[in-house]
């Protein structure tokens, strides 16, 4: 039996605080390249936050008190399997909700980029043929798509829909199926080991990539390193590192429905901050899309609560 109260809760709200938070440093670093430069810079960028994350995982993972659990962590196999699939979509998500910062505003990729909560169980059911969602559940995605539509109807300059929140919904799309790989995973391998896999495969296929596009001169750009560095290290240990070791704490802790309910705030968190660091503002329309866009998180999470 789950508390009605307990420290996983806190854990997972603390988590979607430095999540909210860390899209204020993704933003700053979207703003360094010229646009002709922003896929090789995204690339080299998700290489370099995943790298000091997986660097500071392995750190935990030796930790004294870990020592009795070193062999049997990386004895199972599985890890590298399921490390690298879930690299991949989380290298996927992680490039394409980066890329979409340059175009697009910290409230609106937080608000987009959450949507990946209700597409989980969407996606689930039609690869995975998880449990069909109910008709609350449905009632959300026609919520969701309102909100959206909202966000596309709007027509300032700063808030219509653009570019960057359209690569940014791809981003959302990939989380979403990385949670599924990763909710598969979980149950058949440690979750150090998962996240090294999983991180190092992030930061071997933004390798490969820059490589393939003939692009590999950039990791000696110090100009970008120095322009960027304390991006790269509060996400690669905040958002990447001591982020997702509090999400693993809750989620042990805390009911599932409970814990994507409270991850689901990050938008909300990221909204505040935009408006308080960078003065971001939106549109009444765009206000009451983002309220339909939480309200529908909100009724999918309830709906798979009270399933």
């Amino acid at each position: 039996m789950y508390k009605q109260f307990n420290l996983g809760h806190l854990a997972l709200l603390v988590t979607a605080i430095i999540f909210g938070f860390g899209f204020l440093f993704q933003r700053d670093a979207a703003k360094i390249p010229e646009l002709s430069e922003v896929a090789v810079f995204t690339l080299w960028f998700v290489f370099s936050r995943s790298l000091i994350a997986v660097l500071f995982v392995l750190l935990i993972t030796f930790f004294p008190r870990n020592n009795k659990n070193k062999t049997a962590l990386f004895n199972n196999k599985e890890w590298i399997f399921y490390g690298a699939m879930g690299g991949l979509l989380f290298s996927a998500g992680m490039f394409f909700q980066q890329a979409g910062l340059a175009y697009t505003s910290i409230a609106k990729s937080g608000f987009i980029t959450s949507l990946y909560v209700i597409l989980v169980p969407i996606l689930g059911c039609f690869f995975l043929r998880t449990k069909r969602p109910n008709k609350v559940f449905w009632l959300a995605v026609l919520i969701m798509f309102l909100g959206l539509f909202c966000f596309a109807v709007s027509r300032t300059n700063d808030t219509s829909w653009n570019f960057g929140d359209t690569l940014t919904l791809i981003g959302a799309f990939c989380f979403a199926v990385q949670v599924l790989i990763l909710g598969l995973a979980v149950k058949k391998t440690a979750i150090l080991g998962l996240l090294i896999g999983q991180f190092a495969s992030v930061c071997l296929i933004c390798f490969l990539l820059v490589l393939i596009l003939g692009k590999v001169q950039v990791f000696l750009y110090l100009e970008w390193y120095k322009k960027s560095y304390l991006d790269i290290l509060v996400l690669g240990l905040g958002s990447s590192g001591i982020a997702f070791l509090l999400q693993g704490y809750g989620q042990r802790k805390v009911p599932t429905a409970h814990a994507a309910l409270i991850l689901a705030f990050e938008a909300v968190f990221a909204a505040i901050f935009a408006y308080i660091f960078y003065g971001e503002k939106m549109t009444y329309l765009m206000l009451f899309g983002s309220f339909l866009m939480l309200l529908a998180i909100v009724i999918a999470q309830l709906a798979n609560l009270h399933d």
